[in-house]
């Protein structure tokens, strides 16, 4: 496996999802739904809060492989080698991108926002 890797305390999703073939993370919503939104699947090692439900959502969905954070690097590594080998992984990813782009989640916001402002103006609130 010829790939390269970059580790780093923070680098925003924008400027590296476009360029990955995978995202491997403990699952928090941020993460996932930009990997999601890009078509990439995931190793999700969750630990807590929405983290396992989110993982669980996932798996569910057939767009990631979830881990124990504890495991040992070995199933780790092949847990790993299985998000990126596994072309029904990567078609699940690219069925929830094409979903969230259907969805258009902002221009339903914008929507609805535009609707509360003109009902404050009629109600004489704005």
């Amino acid at each position: 496996m010829d790939r390269s890797s970059l580790v780093r305390g923070h680098i925003a999703q924008a400027a590296v999802l476009e360029h990955a073939d995978a995202l491997v993370c403990s699952g928090n919503t941020t993460a996932v739904l930009g990997a999601l939104t890009h078509g990439l699947p995931a190793l999700l090692l969750p630990s807590g809060g929405e983290q396992p439900a989110l993982a669980a959502r996932c798996l569910e969905a057939g767009a990631a492989v979830v881990a124990e954070p504890e495991a040992p690097a070995s199933r780790l590594r092949a847990a790993l080698e299985r998000v990126l080998e596994e072309a029904s992984l990567r078609r699940a990813a690219r069925r929830l991108e094409a979903d969230f782009a259907a969805y258009d989640g902002p221009g339903r916001v914008a929507a609805a926002l535009e609707e509360l402002a003109g009902a404050a103006i009629v109600r004489g609130v704005a």
